[in-house]
Parts: structure tokens; C-alpha cells; sequence
């Protein structure tokens, strides 16, 4: 029932205008996304960031719609601060998509944890794919049957340091999705998650995400 078209429409109704409701313990809230605590967390730290407009997933995303575009900036804005609140690092966040998407409202997880994958340069004579300010390559050494890495073109701050007030980073980071929804149509998953680590000392320096199918 959770993914049928009528539970999108009112779930995405109800977080674009009735998250004062919500029995859920927030932790950041703006004028476009919330984040809460999993009201079912797999951890000790298990939060979700939802925006407050119906947006069903990730590959549905019309990146050139302005509002689409704030509210994705204010997810991401509001779960770092929501860790960088409570002290949390290392996090990872974490979205999927398509048949591993429970809920059709694009939803993110916020998870700590100690494992992560190494980052790995561009390689010179391999795969690569551009959109704007991003590139996006295989990555050489996963045991994922597909994994893509997707990083900002120029050298970037990571996701915790970087000022999204700044349409520069804005930029970076939308560019990054939008190319991860062109990766995962180009290796036409239908199953896949996206992930970032944050606060890690020596993995993804920089704007880095992980598509995995």
C-alpha cells in the first residue's frame, strides 16, 4: 500500500504541509525539509531528512525546477546540521532507489557507522562521464555488481565543510545528483542506492557519492 500512487500523493502532501503534526522527534526543521529520528532505526543513530514538497524519488527529480533544486539543498543542509548538532562523525547518508525504495517520497538516512569504501581517482584510460560540475566512473575495486563514483570536478570541500549558502557549492552538489540519475539510466538499475560518507579521516575527501545496484 506504502507505494501505491494515492500513499505517495498524501505522504508527500503531509511532509509539504503537516510536519507540525507528525509524532516523530525532530531534530532540524526549515521552511523546506525536516529531519527526525526513524520512528524504526536499524542503530543507535538512524535519522531521516525528507523535503517538504511530494517528490516521489531520486531519478524523478527535475533538477531544473528551482524549487526542486532548494529543497534538495535543504535536505542535505539541515541533515549535516542535525549531525553536526548532536556531535555525530563519522555518518553516512544514504538514499535508495528504485525496487529498494519503500516509500514513494525521496527520503534520506542518516546512518553512523565504520565501514566505508576507499575513494579512488578518475582513471586515466577508463570510463568517465561529465554533467556540469561533476564526473562520475566506475569504481575500480568494489565487490558491488555495479558501483559508480560520482565526485565534484574541481577539487571540493567535503559534504560537512561545504557552504551550500554558495550557489558555487549549491552547483556541485546538484550536478552531482543530476549525474547519478544519468549513471543509473546508463547501467539501467532499477534497484540501487546512493551514499556519502561524512566525517571519515581518510575516505572521500571531497563532494564524493557511491551509487551501488
Amino acid at each position: 500500500m506504502a507505494r501505491s500512487p494515492a500513499a505517495g500523493a498524501f505522504i508527500g502532501f503531509a511532509f509539504a504541509h503537516l510536519t507540525a503534526l507528525m509524532p516523530v522527534e525532530k531534530l532540524v526543521e526549515n521552511e523546506r525539509a525536516v529531519v527526525f529520528r526513524h520512528p524504526a532505526p536499524v542503530g543507535e543513530v538512524h535519522w531521516l531528512g525528507v523535503p517538504k514538497m511530494r517528490l516521489a524519488s531520486l531519478a524523478a527529480l527535475d533538477l531544473a525546477d528551482g524549487e526542486t533544486r532548494a529543497c534538495m539543498t535543504a535536505v542535505f543542509q539541515a541533515l549535516v546540521q542535525a549531525a553536526e548538532g548532536e556531535g555525530i562523525r563519522p555518518y553516512t547518508i544514504l538514499v535508495n532507489g528504485g525496487a529498494y525504495q519503500d516509500v514513494p517520497q525521496i527520503h534520506f538516512h542518516l546512518l553512523q557507522d565504520g565501514a566505508a569504501y576507499e575513494p579512488f581517482a578518475p582513471p586515466e584510460d577508463g570510463v568517465v562521464w561529465a554533467c556540469g560540475q561533476a564526473i562520475a566512473y566506475p569504481h575500480p575495486r568494489s565487490d558491488e555488481s555495479c558501483h559508480v563514483m560520482i565526485a565534484a570536478k574541481a577539487p571540493s570541500d567535503p559534504l560537512p565543510m561545504l557552504d551550500l549558502a554558495q550557489p558555487a557549492a549549491q552547483g556541485q552538489l546538484l550536478d552531482c545528483l543530476a549525474l547519478v540519475q544519468q549513471a543509473a539510466a546508463r547501467q539501467e538499475m532499477d534497484a540501487f542506492r546512493l551514499l556519502t560518507y561524512c566525517g571519515y579521516a581518510t575516505v572521500d575527501p571531497g563532494l564524493t557519492f557511491h551509487l551501488m545496484g
